[in-house]
């Protein structure tokens, strides 16, 4: 019987800068050579691509790592923003690259000016992985919705999928790292950090994580508490499309071509 990985924060959070430290050098040959494109042949260039994707995939899991097993708000790091204009940003931005490869991320938001508290890369960084488990539910081939709402002075983001579903007995644990299933619910080759990480930031933040699932699929329900604070976050949400290493990038690298041509930073 293979035995569960049981890793502490501070050595996830070890683990995580391990891994990075390869990583810098290995973006860093890319880079190298894709500043010479004019050599590549057909073939390089596509083993090239492979070679870059592989390494976001190492970049996501580092990523996830430190979040998944030791993720806290730091007070320093929350700030207060209007939620739906920064999501609407985020999705279609991942709109976009998706539906260049065939895959269907519909969206619905509200309009006004909801504000909330905390670290926006991360909230998105989380819905980034919920849809990215749709992906993985359908196989790709079904649409993955997501609906934002508000209730209670809660703002509520669902992201659907028309998969499977998830058999009753494994609802709780594919909430434990590294126990990640397959649509028909086999071990299933990943370290099983999306939804640990999703659910870890949303309760950071004072809100939660739930899925409803059934024969037609699967919702993942987040809560996040809204604020009557006023904004302060002064810098503009992340120009996903033009930031090579943004979660959208990192998250979805499964799904998507990797940010091409690679220029100098």
């Amino acid at each position: 019987m293979e035995e569960k990985l049981n890793l502490s924060a501070q050595d996830a959070l070890a683990l995580s800068a391990a891994l990075r430290l390869p990583l810098t050098d290995l973006f860093a040959r890319i880079r190298s050579i894709a500043a010479h494109e004019e050599m590549l042949t057909p073939f390089l260039r596509q083993e090239l691509e492979g070679v870059l994707r592989d390494g976001y995939r190492l970049l996501r899991l580092a990523d996830s790592l430190s979040a998944a097993e030791g993720y806290v708000l730091e007070p320093s790091a929350a700030a207060v923003f209007p939620l739906w204009q920064g999501l609407r940003e985020c999705l279609e931005s991942a709109r976009l690259l998706l539906g260049q490869k065939g895959y269907l991320l519909q969206y619905s938001l509200p309009e006004e000016s909801d504000m909330v508290r905390g670290e926006q890369e991360m909230l998105f960084r989380a819905a980034l992985h919920l849809i990215s488990n749709a992906l993985n539910a359908t196989g790709g081939e079904g649409p993955v919705t997501v609906r934002g709402a508000v209730t209670g002075g809660q703002a509520v983001i669902t992201v659907t999928d028309e998969g499977c579903g998830i058999p009753r007995e494994l609802m709780e644990m594919v909430f434990e790292p590294y126990e990640s299933r397959d649509r028909n619910g086999l071990p299933f080759q990943s370290p099983g950090l999306g939804l640990p990480l999703a659910r870890r930031v949303l309760e950071a933040h004072g809100g939660s994580l739930r899925l409803v699932s059934g024969t037609g699929g699967t919702a993942a329900i987040c809560s996040l508490p809204l604020t009557n604070a006023p904004q302060t976050l002064k810098a503009a949400a992340p120009r996903y499309l033009e930031d090579l290493f943004s979660p959208l990038y990192t998250v979805l690298c499964d799904y998507l071509d990797p940010p091409w041509p690679y220029p100098q930073p």
